[in-house]
C-alpha cells in the first residue's frame, strides 16, 4: 500500500516536473516571439524614420535649388505687354508680360524648356524635358538624383512649336515641392477667385498666358496624356471638371496640362488651360 502511495507521489511530482518544463519552454518561445517583433518593430520604425527623414531632406534641397535659380533669372524692363481680354488684376497682368532672361539656366541644364507659374499656388518653377518621362522623376534641377524630383514635359511634346498638347508633371510631397501646391485649386476659395484661373508659361521664345477650363482628379489613366487633340478629346476633359469654367475650348486650341499625384499614387489631379496670348 506504501509502495502504491509513493509510486503516486513519485508520478505527480514526475508530472508537475514535466508540467514546469513544458511552462518554461513556453515562456521562453512566448519571450524568444516578444523579443523578434520587438526587434522588427524597431527595424520598420527607424526604416521609417530614415524614409521620413530623407524625403524632407529632399525636399528641402529642392527649395533650395528653386530658390538659386530664381535668383539667376535676369527680369528686363522691356514693355512686352499685349493686351490680353482676361480677368487677371493689374499685378498678375505684370507677371505676365515682363521680359525674363533664362539663359543663364539653360548653360546651367541644356534640358531647360522654359518656366511654369500657377496663379493661386506657389508653383513658380523653370520646366525641363528628357528623352523619356522617367529621369526628372527622380533627378533635380541639376540632375542631381533626389526623390523629390523636378517638373518635366512629356518626352513627346516639341519646341519651340508647341504640340496641341502641352503636358507638364511633377511630384506631389506635403505642401513644399514641385506640384504640391497644385491642390489649392481645387478649394473653393479658388474656384471662385476668376482672377486665379490662369497659368503663365514662357518659353525659351516667348511669353503665353494659359487659361484654366477644366480640374479634376481621376483614377490613373492615360487617356489625357496625347499630344495631338480634338473636339472629341476636348470635350471629354471638359465634362470631366469639377467647375464649369464657362470657356469656349475646341481641337483647334493649344492647350496646356498638369498632372500630379493626389492623396495616393493611383490617383490624379489634373489642370487644362488654354493658349490665350
Amino acid at each position: 500500500m506504501n509502495n502504491k502511495i509513493d509510486n503516486l507521489i513519485n508520478f505527480v511530482n514526475e508530472n508537475n516536473k514535466n508540467n514546469e518544463i513544458v511552462r518554461s519552454k513556453k515562456k521562453s518561445i512566448k519571450l524568444f516571439i516578444i523579443n523578434i517583433l520587438t526587434i522588427v518593430l524597431l527595424i520598420s520604425s527607424g526604416m521609417g524614420m530614415k524614409a521620413y527623414l530623407d524625403q524632407k531632406k529632399d525636399a528641402d534641397e529642392v527649395i533650395e535649388v528653386n530658390k538659386k535659380l530664381k535668383k539667376q533669372v535676369i527680369i528686363n524692363n522691356t514693355d512686352n505687354s499685349t493686351d490680353i481680354d482676361t480677368d487677371i488684376d493689374d499685378n498678375k497682368q505684370e507677371e505676365t508680360t515682363k521680359k525674363e532672361d533664362y539663359s543663364a539656366l539653360v548653360k546651367q541644364n541644356s534640358d531647360m524648356v522654359g518656366w511654369l507659374k500657377v496663379f493661386g499656388t506657389e508653383i513658380d518653377m523653370p520646366v525641363v524635358k528628357s528623352t523619356n518621362n522617367e529621369f526628372y522623376l527622380t533627378h533635380d534641377f541639376n540632375k542631381k538624383w533626389n526623390s523629390m524630383g523636378w517638373a518635366f514635359t512629356d518626352y513627346r511634346n516639341t519646341f519651340p512649336d508647341l504640340n496641341s498638347n502641352t503636358i507638364i508633371y511633377g511630384h506631389t510631397y506635403k505642401r513644399t515641392t514641385i506640384f504640391s501646391t497644385l491642390k489649392d485649386v481645387l478649394e473653393e476659395e479658388w474656384l471662385n477667385d476668376t482672377s486665379l484661373h490662369y497659368i503663365i508659361f514662357n518659353t525659351l521664345e516667348e511669353n503665353s498666358v494659359w487659361e484654366i477650363f477644366s480640374v479634376y482628379t481621376i483614377k490613373e489613366t492615360s487617356d489625357y496624356l496625347i499630344t495631338d487633340t480634338n473636339d472629341e478629346f476636348i470635350n471629354m476633359i471638359k465634362n470631366r471638371s469639377i467647375k464649369n469654367f464657362e470657356k469656349d475650348v475646341d481641337g483647334s486650341n493649344k492647350i496646356i496640362t498638369l498632372s500630379t499625384c493626389y492623396k495616393n499614387s493611383n490617383t490624379r489631379l489634373v489642370v487644362h488651360a488654354k493658349k490665350v496670348s
